[in-house]
């Protein structure tokens, strides 16, 4: 529905559905280089000062994730994947089966949803020992996942893909377990982060963590 995107077919359109569009230009070259920016996502009212500003450009030829070229959230997740001495891959902590049990929502905006229980719009996630429960829950509600989430995901939808394939360097590890206390803090005291919203005429409940959450990009 380019309307949504740009001033065209129907300007005076007030459809407010998500739009998701991939803006690609060309150049002939001697090798290929490939550089894109961040994932853009704006309000119908910032449409204009959006499209009439110079967007930055970070130079990802190197940078193949699941066949795909990535859109760098930020210089620092950037520098985070180009650690070649990642640890494990977040799903190497996850059982088939588990007295934990945690539950994340298959779709997010602005910070990864943890869900209170488990349904059709959830990836459910088990674990054999408390410890990696919490260490879980501390990689997937922080900057540093949300930021690699925007840089290689869709924006909106939340793949189980996404979250068991995310790589954890050895100095990340090291400072979510140095925080594991802190992190069970945020879990018993979730209910005062609690959000509610509407989903095909059901309540959906869910814990957003992102400002409780220490940042962490900046030390990994």
């Amino acid at each position: 529905m380019p309307d949504t995107l740009f001033k065209s077919g129907k300007p005076q359109s007030k459809n407010s559905n998500s739009q998701r569009c991939t803006i690609i230009t060309a150049c002939l070259s001697h090798e290929q280089r490939i550089f894109s920016t961040k994932l853009y996502r704006w309000r119908a009212g910032e449409r204009a000062a959006l499209l009439s500003s110079i967007p930055h450009y970070e130079d990802v030829t190197k940078f193949l994730m699941n066949d795909q070229f990535i859109r760098p959230a930020s210089p620092e997740i950037v520098h985070y994947l180009q650690n070649k001495h990642f640890d494990y891959l977040l799903g190497d902590i996850v059982q088939d089966r588990g007295e934990y049990v945690l539950y994340i929502g298959s779709s997010a905006r602005n910070y990864i949803s943890v869900r209170r229980e488990g349904d059709s719009w959830t990836h459910k996630f088990s674990f054999d020992k408390e410890r990696d429960f919490y260490r879980f829950l501390g990689i997937v509600i922080s900057d540093v996942f949300m930021d690699y989430w925007l840089t290689v995901g869709s924006g909106f939808n939340v793949t189980k893909g996404n979250i068991l394939c995310f790589p954890v360097s050895e100095e990340f590890d090291r400072l979510i377990r140095s925080s594991i206390l802190e992190i069970k803090s945020l879990w018993e005291r979730r209910g005062s982060l609690e959000k509610t919203k509407m989903n095909a005429g059901k309540v959906i409940r869910s814990y957003d963590f992102s400002r409780a959450m220490k940042k962490c990009l900046y030390k990994v």
